[in-house]
């Protein structure tokens, strides 16, 4: 392409940065053009510089670079492309420069190539060395392999050389050791290409020692060898005469190393006076035997100048020693300043561990002088000694606290076989005596009938004691599992009260339940072990009050909390009072409340410092050999056994000679009250009527039936017989409250409805009037409080029989039974118990397999009722249970089946539940238990 002066006049406008416009002719490069700046790069005036690139800028290259120079502009100007080169040009002050140029080869100018160069004033490596590497003191040289040549050297290396700027063409042998020919030794040519250069070597030419180190390198389009020296002639010596020094301090070392290595601790102590003692130096084993960190390197105490403990050791040597031991270990060393040989017997000095270590001290007396003394220590480890010592005083006081506790336990044995023997024997002795005269009186029934009463109170007494001790058996034997059972709260209530009459009146005590803080009457828990926790408390408060004294039970219902674990169980606290629970919500989501059970008395109460006893096994507030208290004194360990399991709290709270309050609180979880309520459908909207005796409370008994959902009117007992038409068409029930002559008043509401059903509400101390209130006309007795689900339940009980025609002692009748039983005595019992309540006939099977057979070869619905006993020969209660169930035929699904069985436990109740079995009753047999739950089973199935 021909170029025109203004197109390259115009193109030089374009272009940025330091570039030249060059013509080529022949072997001269003329300058058409010039940026401003580009005379810098070359150290000169802008007027030399352009001069000079006007008559030839080849000029400006060193002779050495030319021929290269002129072979890359021929190749870009013959192929029309691009050159990009390295070459060095000629500088005043650095003698010359490394610059890169790219070239282009633009068109013709009169016929005449023409180039455009671009340049920068020096490769980034130059660069780089400009600014760092000439201030180095280190020299370092860039040669190039093949030539030899040096292509760069920085400032030291210059001045090393006999120069200050860069002379073209010289090369390194010649440069640094004014040789005509390479060295003989040179490694530039037999190094590989990744090998690093590091060695010692003597340069004959200054007469020093250099350390050369290196690589391969491209540097500026050459391969070239880049290497750094330095003058290590000084540190060489240096290091001589360190190695010198330290041949002579390992000699004097050697002492120490010997120290060090004696198995004893030694220290030098140094004592201005008889009182202050400090260290000079520890040898390496006292470290160890005080336990600090350890530098193999120093055996000096200052190798551990950042620890405080070791700095305090420094400025006095005392400060370490145990306060029980000092005193003792000054006296030492004051008694013996003037001594040449003493021992300081065993004391304990404070480690680096943070622990004291028992030491024993041997001094010498090594150097005195007019300002101190000087002394060698040797130490001795007697921890392992002292350890032995404290070993075996430990294993005798623990020899005799452990003989304390034996004999404590056999005192415990001993007493607790006393009491039991007492407390066993005492009704066994009315039982075998009380039998003995009922026979002798065979003639008499009324006599026979009052020794067989005692008879039976006596068995139940021998019962409970027998169930006691089995029940802490079983519970500190692991097996007690706490059971999640929907039930129906005021049949707990039903049940204390019914278990506590008898013991009560025995007594002449009050019994009062206050239950009107109690919101949910449906509630999930382990009814069997709260009403176990809950008689054993009252039995408590029956034995330790008076006769005539008083009992109270005060039931409140409270918002959940989890108490913490360590609160669980027992605990002795005063109480708080709290108001109505709202429930919570546990962990598996199910409503919760918590129940707080107080138990009031005022009886002999318990002395402070055995509060924390009474909890023990076999600890009673009395002895039984002198005060008359039957027990085995394990009714409290149950209680906190099971109220622990159960995740709730038991406290006490009481004065000696005053009373005692014990508080249990246990969760419990709360049914769904509309779903719980469809059981008592049929009875669900019965309308009652309350019959009190002034008629200014009327309402006042009205108000928590209605706020319980009974639908009620209230009448005073001078309207009986002017409402009798009311009465006998208008209501389902007659509720009669009068606690002056409730006999009378029952009385003439049954002779205005004969059929009407009546219930006589009372308080627990009223309940002798049952047999004489039903005689009078009452259907049952309800206690106080009032529950609504003790209402239906009792509407419901009484309105299915009625319908069948049935009554309390033939609750049994026209029903036909099948008993599993392997022992005859068990069957010829349980035979007269169901016979005597009217039952049409009972079948023996003598084991479960028996049983099967039996039920498989009846016809459908012949039986109403199986009893199974759980263990039996053959096949047991439990598999026997499961087969009849799994029988392809209608009733076998439905025909009740209860357990009859001595397994009483909790877990017990449970399995019959689990193999199929509608309820449980444990031996030995109760004939109101029995009656209660073959009623249930029954006439309540749904």
């Amino acid at each position: 392409m021909e170029l025109t002066e203004e197109k390259l006049k115009s193109l030089s406008e374009t272009i940025p940065g330091n570039f030249g416009i060059y013509q080529i002719r022949g072997q001269r490069l003329i300058a058409l053009y010039l940026s401003p700046s580009l005379h810098c790069i070359a150290g000169m005036e802008k007027g030399e510089y352009e001069k000079v690139s006007r008559d030839d800028a080849a000029d400006t290259v060193i002779p050495e670079d030319r021929p290269l120079f002129w072979k890359n502009i021929e190749n870009c100007i013959r192929s029309g492309g691009q050159m990009n080169h390295y070459w060095r040009i000629r500088h005043p002050q650095f003698g010359y420069l490394w610059v890169h140029g790219n070239a282009l080869c633009c068109g013709e100018l009169d016929g005449y190539p023409v180039l455009i160069v671009t340049y920068g004033d020096d490769s980034n490596e130059i660069s780089l060395y400009k600014d760092v590497v000439d201030n180095s003191q280190t020299m370092v040289y860039v040669c190039d392999r093949q030539s030899y040549e040096v292509l760069y050297a920085n400032r030291a290396a210059r001045t090393y050389g006999g120069g200050d700027k860069n002379q073209p063409g010289c090369t390194c042998y010649s440069y640094i050791h004014d040789r005509t020919a390479p060295c003989e030794d040179c490694f530039m040519n037999t190094m590989k290409r990744d090998d690093l250069l590091s060695r010692d070597r003597f340069n004959k030419k200054h007469g020093t020692w250099e350390h050369l180190s290196g690589k391969y390198i491209t540097w500026c389009g050459h391969d070239a060898f880049i290497q750094y020296i330095q003058d290590v002639t000084e540190f060489r010596t240096v290091k001589k005469k360190l190695e010198d020094a330290e041949r002579a301090n390992a000699e004097a070392s050697m002492a120490q190393d010997i120290m060090d290595s004696i198995s004893a601790g030694i220290s030098v102590l140094h004592m201005p006076d008889p009182d202050h003692l400090s260290f000079e130096y520890v040898n390496q084993q006292m470290f160890r035997l005080l336990h600090f960190s350890e530098n193999d390197n120093n055996v000096a105490v200052s190798r551990h100048i950042k620890d405080e403990l070791v700095l305090a050791y420094i400025s006095d040597g005392f400060s370490g020693i145990h306060p029980d031991d000092l005193e003792r270990v000054r006296k030492t060393f004051h008694d013996h300043f003037y001594s040449e040989k003493f021992t300081v017997s065993d004391y304990r000095a404070l480690g680096g561990d943070g622990r004291y270590h028992w030491l024993r001290e041997d001094v010498d007396l090594r150097e005195v002088t007019p300002e101190y003394r000087r002394f060698y220590a040797a130490y001795h480890d007697v921890d392992s000694e002292a350890a032995l010592r404290e070993e075996r005083d430990r294993q005798l006081e623990q020899e005799k606290e452990l003989r304390m506790k034996a004999m404590a336990a056999n005192t415990a044995k001993s007493n607790f076989l006393a009491s039991m023997s007492h407390d066993i024997r005492t009704p066994m002795n009315a039982i075998v005596g009380m039998t003995n005269m009922a026979i002798e009186k065979v003639d008499d029934p009324k006599q026979v009938l009052e020794d067989l009463r005692i008879v039976q109170t006596s068995a139940r007494n021998l019962l409970g004691l027998i169930n006691d001790v089995l029940d802490l058996s079983k519970i500190e034997s692991g097996k007690m599992e706490i059971n999640s059972e929907d039930f129906i709260f005021p049949d707990l209530l039903v049940d204390l009260q019914s278990m506590g009459i008898s013991m009560i009146k025995a007594k002449h005590q009050s019994f009062h339940i206050d239950a009107n803080r109690v919101d949910h009457e449906f509630v999930v828990g382990d009814m069997m072990h709260l009403k176990q926790v809950l008689t054993n408390l009252l039995s408590n408060a029956n034995k330790y009050t008076q006769y005539g004294g008083k009992i109270e039970m005060v039931i409140e219902e409270l918002p959940h909390t989890d108490a913490p674990a360590s609160e669980a169980g027992r605990r002795t606290a005063d109480m708080s009072d709290a108001g109505h629970g709202t429930e919570g919500t546990s962990e598996a989501g199910r409503k919760t409340a918590d129940f707080r059970f107080s138990v009031i008395d005022n009886g002999i109460g318990i002395e402070k410092s055995r509060m924390e006893e009474i909890f023990e096994p076999f600890m009673r507030e009395v002895n039984t050999m002198v005060n008359p208290v039957e027990g085995t004194g394990l009714g409290l360990t149950i209680v906190r056994n099971i109220v622990s399991a159960m995740n709730g709290t038991v406290e006490v709270k009481s004065e000696k000679n005053e009373g005692s309050v014990f508080t249990v609180t246990v969760p419990l979880g709360l049914q769904d009250e509309n779903v719980a309520l469809k059981q008592f459908s049929d009875v669900s909207g019965a309308k009652a009527l309350l019959v009190v005796n002034k008629p200014e409370r009327c309402e006042e008994m009205r108000r928590p039936y209605l706020k319980a959902g009974i639908q009620c009117d209230a009448i005073c007992m001078d309207e009986i017989e002017a409402k009798a038409e009311a009465i006998r068409h208008n209501y389902e029930v007659v509720v009669v409250f009068n606690d002056s002559d409730p006999l009378h008043i029952i009385r003439r509401v049954r002779a205005c409805a004969a059929e009407q059903n009546i219930f006589f509400v009372c308080d627990l101390n009223q309940a002798d009037l049952l047999d004489e209130a039903v005689s009078a006309g009452a259907d049952t007795l309800l206690f106080r409080p009032m529950f609504k689900a003790t209402f239906f339940e009792e509407l419901q009980k009484i309105s299915r029989k009625k319908s069948s025609n049935e009554s309390d002692e033939k609750y049994m009748l026209g029903k036909r039974v099948l008993v599993a039983e392997d022992q005859p005595i068990n069957y010829i019992i349980v035979e007269n118990l169901l016979l005597v309540a009217g039952a049409e006939l009972v079948e023996h099977a003598e084991n479960g397999q028996a049983a099967v057979e039996k039920f498989s070869a009846s016809r459908e619905g012949y039986y109403d009722l199986i009893l199974m006993d759980v263990m039996m020969p053959v096949m047991g209660g439990y598999d026997a249970t499961r087969a009849i169930r799994s029988l392809a035929r209608p009733d076998a699904a439905t025909v009740p089946i209860v357990a009859m069985t001595a397994n009483a436990f909790s877990e017990d109740v449970q399995k019959s539940h689990a193999a199929g079995m509608n309820d449980h009753i444990s031996k030995p047999i109760d004939p109101e238990t029995v009656r209660k739950v073959l009623e249930q089973v029954l006439y309540r199935k749904k």
